[in-house]
Protein backbone atom coordinates (compact mmCIF):
# COMPACT_ATOMS: atom_id res chain seq x y z
CA UNK A 1 0.00 0.00 0.00
CA UNK A 2 2.65 2.70 0.85
CA UNK A 3 4.46 1.55 -2.05
CA UNK A 4 1.21 2.26 -4.72
CA UNK A 5 0.57 5.81 -2.78
CA UNK A 6 4.63 6.80 -3.52
CA UNK A 7 3.64 6.08 -7.05
CA UNK A 8 0.57 7.70 -7.22
CA UNK A 9 2.56 10.95 -5.36
CA UNK A 10 5.04 11.04 -7.96
CA UNK A 11 2.04 10.76 -10.77
CA UNK A 12 0.79 13.39 -9.03
CA UNK A 13 3.43 15.90 -8.76
CA UNK A 14 4.40 15.16 -12.72
CA UNK A 15 0.74 15.89 -13.82
CA UNK A 16 1.10 19.48 -11.98
CA UNK A 17 4.38 20.23 -13.52
CA UNK A 18 3.29 19.62 -16.62
CA UNK A 19 0.12 21.33 -16.00
CA UNK A 20 1.89 24.52 -14.70
CA UNK A 21 4.15 24.62 -17.80
CA UNK A 22 1.27 24.27 -19.70
CA UNK A 23 -0.71 27.49 -17.89
CA UNK A 24 2.52 29.27 -17.93
CA UNK A 25 3.60 28.62 -21.58
CA UNK A 26 -0.14 29.06 -23.07
CA UNK A 27 -1.73 31.13 -20.70
CA UNK A 28 1.20 33.76 -18.75
CA UNK A 29 3.96 34.01 -21.06
CA UNK A 30 4.24 36.67 -23.27
CA UNK A 31 5.39 34.75 -26.32
CA UNK A 32 3.58 35.07 -29.24
CA UNK A 33 2.81 31.99 -31.24
CA UNK A 34 4.25 32.41 -34.93
CA UNK A 35 0.82 32.08 -36.53
CA UNK A 36 0.14 35.73 -35.44
CA UNK A 37 2.78 36.95 -37.79
CA UNK A 38 4.85 38.23 -35.13
CA UNK A 39 8.24 37.23 -36.86
CA UNK A 40 10.86 38.33 -34.46
CA UNK A 41 10.01 36.11 -32.19
CA UNK A 42 9.49 32.79 -33.84
CA UNK A 43 11.95 33.75 -36.39
CA UNK A 44 9.81 32.27 -38.83
CA UNK A 45 11.25 32.46 -43.02
CA UNK A 46 8.46 33.95 -45.55
CA UNK A 47 9.19 32.86 -48.89
CA UNK A 48 7.41 35.12 -51.25
CA UNK A 49 6.80 33.76 -55.04
CA UNK A 50 6.98 36.51 -57.37
CA UNK A 51 5.31 34.93 -60.21
CA UNK A 52 2.67 33.82 -58.61
CA UNK A 53 1.68 37.65 -57.45
CA UNK A 54 2.70 38.36 -60.99
CA UNK A 55 -0.53 36.81 -62.11
CA UNK A 56 -2.31 39.12 -59.85
CA UNK A 57 -0.81 41.84 -62.06
CA UNK A 58 2.45 42.96 -63.62
CA UNK A 59 3.62 46.95 -64.71
CA UNK A 60 7.14 48.48 -65.15
CA UNK A 61 7.65 48.54 -61.62
CA UNK A 62 6.57 45.97 -59.69
CA UNK A 63 7.65 45.87 -55.89
CA UNK A 64 6.40 44.59 -52.63
CA UNK A 65 7.86 46.79 -50.42
CA UNK A 66 8.12 50.96 -50.90
CA UNK A 67 8.46 54.11 -48.70
CA UNK A 68 7.76 58.18 -49.52
CA UNK A 69 8.51 60.94 -48.25
CA UNK A 70 8.00 64.42 -49.33
CA UNK A 71 10.99 64.40 -51.45
CA UNK A 72 12.03 60.62 -52.39
CA UNK A 73 10.45 57.56 -52.96
CA UNK A 74 12.36 54.32 -52.83
CA UNK A 75 11.25 50.30 -53.63
CA UNK A 76 12.28 46.78 -53.19
CA UNK A 77 11.53 45.27 -56.39
CA UNK A 78 10.03 42.15 -56.72
CA UNK A 79 13.76 41.25 -58.22
CA UNK A 80 15.22 42.31 -55.27
CA UNK A 81 16.65 45.50 -56.61
CA UNK A 82 16.08 48.38 -55.44
CA UNK A 83 14.72 51.53 -57.42
CA UNK A 84 15.05 55.00 -56.24
CA UNK A 85 12.89 58.07 -56.83
CA UNK A 86 11.50 55.67 -60.05
CA UNK A 87 15.09 56.73 -61.88
CA UNK A 88 17.68 54.06 -61.12
CA UNK A 89 18.39 51.00 -59.03
CA UNK A 90 20.73 50.93 -56.36
CA UNK A 91 24.18 49.11 -58.37
CA UNK A 92 25.30 47.25 -55.74
CA UNK A 93 22.31 45.57 -53.68
CA UNK A 94 20.42 42.58 -54.80
CA UNK A 95 18.43 40.40 -52.98
CA UNK A 96 16.60 43.11 -50.43
CA UNK A 97 13.52 42.89 -49.08
CA UNK A 98 12.82 45.50 -46.81
CA UNK A 99 13.58 49.15 -46.84
CA UNK A 100 12.93 51.82 -44.16
CA UNK A 101 12.88 55.61 -44.95
CA UNK A 102 14.79 56.88 -41.92
CA UNK A 103 14.84 61.17 -41.46
CA UNK A 104 13.92 63.74 -38.97
CA UNK A 105 14.96 66.59 -37.54
CA UNK A 106 18.76 66.80 -38.08
CA UNK A 107 19.39 63.77 -40.06
CA UNK A 108 19.65 63.54 -43.40
CA UNK A 109 17.46 61.65 -45.42
CA UNK A 110 18.98 57.93 -45.28
CA UNK A 111 17.28 54.82 -46.15
CA UNK A 112 18.43 51.47 -44.47
CA UNK A 113 17.73 48.22 -46.77
CA UNK A 114 17.46 44.89 -45.60
CA UNK A 115 18.34 41.54 -47.91
CA UNK A 116 17.41 38.23 -47.58
CA UNK A 117 21.10 37.08 -46.69
CA UNK A 118 20.98 39.04 -43.28
CA UNK A 119 23.03 42.41 -44.70
CA UNK A 120 22.10 45.59 -44.19
CA UNK A 121 22.96 48.97 -46.22
CA UNK A 122 22.56 52.45 -45.80
CA UNK A 123 21.78 54.84 -48.71
CA UNK A 124 21.41 58.31 -48.39
CA UNK A 125 19.97 60.03 -51.35
CA UNK A 126 22.07 61.33 -53.95
CA UNK A 127 22.23 61.14 -57.93
CA UNK A 128 25.09 58.68 -56.94
CA UNK A 129 22.88 55.05 -56.66
CA UNK A 130 25.37 53.08 -54.71
CA UNK A 131 25.01 52.16 -51.00
CA UNK A 132 26.82 51.61 -48.25
CA UNK A 133 27.19 48.02 -46.65
CA UNK A 134 26.88 48.21 -43.44
CA UNK A 135 29.07 46.10 -40.33
CA UNK A 136 25.82 43.95 -39.46
CA UNK A 137 25.36 40.27 -40.52
CA UNK A 138 22.52 37.51 -39.61
CA UNK A 139 19.71 40.11 -39.66
CA UNK A 140 16.21 39.11 -39.68
CA UNK A 141 13.98 42.39 -39.36
CA UNK A 142 14.41 46.10 -39.53
CA UNK A 143 11.43 48.17 -38.20
CA UNK A 144 11.19 51.37 -36.71
CA UNK A 145 10.47 51.66 -33.02
CA UNK A 146 8.80 55.14 -31.94
CA UNK A 147 8.11 56.51 -28.19
CA UNK A 148 5.92 59.66 -27.36
CA UNK A 149 5.32 61.89 -24.55
CA UNK A 150 1.49 63.73 -24.57
CA UNK A 151 1.64 66.93 -25.51
CA UNK A 152 5.63 66.79 -26.12
CA UNK A 153 7.57 64.97 -28.08
CA UNK A 154 9.22 62.00 -28.54
CA UNK A 155 12.02 59.52 -30.26
CA UNK A 156 12.02 57.44 -33.37
CA UNK A 157 14.88 54.22 -33.39
CA UNK A 158 15.59 52.03 -36.19
CA UNK A 159 16.44 48.56 -34.80
CA UNK A 160 17.69 45.28 -35.93
CA UNK A 161 17.01 42.19 -35.03
CA UNK A 162 19.14 39.28 -35.86
CA UNK A 163 18.26 35.57 -36.05
CA UNK A 164 18.73 35.06 -32.11
CA UNK A 165 16.21 37.32 -31.42
CA UNK A 166 18.74 39.90 -30.19
CA UNK A 167 17.73 43.79 -30.75
CA UNK A 168 20.40 46.41 -31.53
CA UNK A 169 19.90 50.13 -32.32
CA UNK A 170 20.83 51.49 -35.77
CA UNK A 171 20.03 54.99 -36.05
CA UNK A 172 17.87 57.27 -33.83
CA UNK A 173 16.58 61.00 -33.39
CA UNK A 174 14.48 62.98 -31.21
CA UNK A 175 12.16 65.99 -31.05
Amino acid sequence: MKKSGGIIFILLLIIMVLGGYLVYDKVLSDKVPCDDNNKPTCNETITIDYEELSKFGKSDYNFVNSEYNSTHSIAVLSDGKVLIDFKDNLSNVSHAKDVIVFSGPGVNETAYILTNNGDVYKYEFSEKYEATKLDYTNISSIIRYKTRKANAGGCDYLILIDKDNQYTKLDSYCV
